[in-house]
């Protein structure tokens, strides 16, 4: 892998420039963005040897092309990259995969293969990128069927040197398994946030008392916009069915305090947490 080129400079592609460097590959690393300022500073930051607006200019060289944008995006250079007839291995580094699967599907002189990364932060843009943010972080592979094996080996193994946990997966299988444990919570943050604000206006002075566990729970809320527009909207399906047994248990938590029962309350409480011990055991 000697020229890689990645589509979009925000946090997460730039990270992977980065990690790309720490870990030895890819001797010349192009970056592609809409926005000039945000090339240059990749360029000063040493995060991309090579800088443009142009895709075609951009690719023209490269081995392997990486697309770290929105979704709505990922699916657009999909067609563009084909339009160009490029014919080197693609990878994208997006939240959801049905939606860009399909995609790439239909467009069959494509090597594509569908990579999502679990790993990012609340920090968007440039200035959250980290050279370790893949560091034991699980990477979810979503293969096309039939794809050819060296390629996915291939993609394995970039994903390995940069430090991840490969797991495999069709991509109906990840679309439902992120909207539980990443999409659900996420928006568990915002609708958090929200209501806290809204409440806040009889006590404007009230955040000024928060501590670990409001910072830790609303955190995610200030990741980008627009990407989780994008995630939502690709992945409605699940996601509505997430929100809905959320409300279920809303509302029995709401039920049962204003029916003041008390043994009810301490009832859900106590399977949360034994759940949580089950599901997320403390690390050793």
């Amino acid at each position: 892998m000697n020229k890689v080129t990645v589509i979009g400079m925000g946090m997460m592609g730039a990270s992977f420039a980065l990690a790309l460097k720490r870990a030895g590959l890819g001797q010349t690393v192009t970056g592609v963005d809409m926005q000039p300022a945000v090339l240059d500073a990749a360029v000063q930051r040493g995060i991309i040897d090579n800088a443009t607006i142009h895709i075609d200019s951009g690719i023209r060289e490269a081995d392997i092309v990486v697309l770290a944008t929105p979704v709505s995006a990922v699916v657009k250079l999909l067609s563009v990259l084909a339009d160009l007839e490029f014919a080197g291995l693609i990878i994208d580094l997006g939240s959801t995969k049905q939606t860009i699967c399909e995609a790439a599907r239909n467009l069959p002189g494509l090597k594509f293969i569908g990579c999502h990364p679990m790993a990012g932060s609340e920090m968007a843009g440039l200035g959250g990128a980290k050279a370790d943010l893949f560091d034991n972080a699980p990477v979810i592979i979503t293969p096309p069927p039939g794809a050819d094996e060296k390629l996915v080996d291939r993609v394995i193994g970039v994903w390995r040197r940069l430090g991840c946990r490969v797991t495999l997966m069709d991509p109906g299988e990840h679309d439902f398994s992120v909207a539980i444990i990443s999409h659900l919570p996420y928006l568990t943050a915002v609708a958090t946030m929200h209501a806290a604000a809204e409440l806040a206006r009889e006590k404007p002075d009230i955040f000024t008392l928060i501590a670990g566990g409001f910072r830790d729970t609303t955190r995610v809320s200030e990741g980008d916009p627009v990407m989780w527009r994008d995630i939502c909207l690709t992945n409605h399906v699940h996601i509505l069915r997430a929100i809905a047994q959320l409300r279920r248990t809303l509302d029995e938590m709401e039920q049962a305090l204003a029916a003041r029962d008390g043994n009810r309350l301490q009832a859900i409480f106590q399977s949360a947490q034994n759940r949580r011990k089950t599901y997320i055991p403390k690390k050793k």
